[in-house]
């Protein structure tokens, strides 16, 4: 869990990392591959990167340290990150997943659902999610996200040929709160031309 400068959060927590969407204007790939030591992968009998305690390594003073992303940018589950938010007592913000796409297609649901448990756990604390595969939040809904009132689910949308992602968050129950990261921008988002769209975003 770290303390964030993106101004619409205060933490960044990463219970998983990695993604699979290969977009070339990524920044967490470019941090991942930076400090990440890309160590040969040990997946479990299910080819699932899963860390149930820190990556520890020796440097050549024989220090240990800790690595953040053992495996570079390979979908990761670090179970040992998960009661980090219960250890913040003040409320806050939460980023869940900043360096990765937790609803991507490969996560396994598992991940997920262990996610979704602490957060219902956490009350005073709101969490936000960013995925460019907003269709799997329906998916969830159906399970239900607890305290939906605490949770924001936000898609990133770069241009107009991404517009359909924000078109799913309106297919979500009106009870959820949603938004839209239009970052990078790298074609025109014309909102304007998409009637039902602004008017669910900016009547509510």
């Amino acid at each position: 869990m770290n303390k964030s400068k993106i101004e619409w959060t205060d933490y960044t927590w990463n219970p998983v990392t990695g993604c699979l969407h290969g977009c070339n204007y990524c920044y967490a790939r470019r941090i991942a591959e930076r400090f990440g030591r890309e160590y040969k992968s040990f997946k479990n009998n299910k080819g699932l990167n899963i860390l149930d305690k820190p990556f520890e390594s020796y440097t050549k003073c024989m220090d240990i340290s800790i690595d953040p992303y053992p495996y570079g940018f390979e979908p990761t589950f670090y179970k040992y990150r998960l009661d980090e938010p219960q250890k913040i007592k003040k409320p806050s913000k939460i980023f869940v997943s900043s360096m990765g796409d937790l609803f991507g297609d490969w996560v396994p649901d598992e991940w997920i659902g262990q996610i979704l448990q602490v957060i219902e756990k956490c009350s005073q604390h709101k969490f936000l999610f960013l995925t460019k595969n907003p269709k799997r939040y329906l998916d969830i809904d159906e399970q239900g996200f607890a305290n939906p009132d605490r949770v924001w689910l936000g898609t990133t949308v770069t241009s107009n040929k991404d517009i359909d992602r924000a078109l799913e968050l309106l297919k979500l129950p009106k009870h959820y709160n949603t938004f839209l990261s239009i970052e990078p921008l790298l074609g025109p988002v014309d909102l304007d031309k998409y009637e039902l769209l602004c008017k669910t975003w900016f009547d509510a």
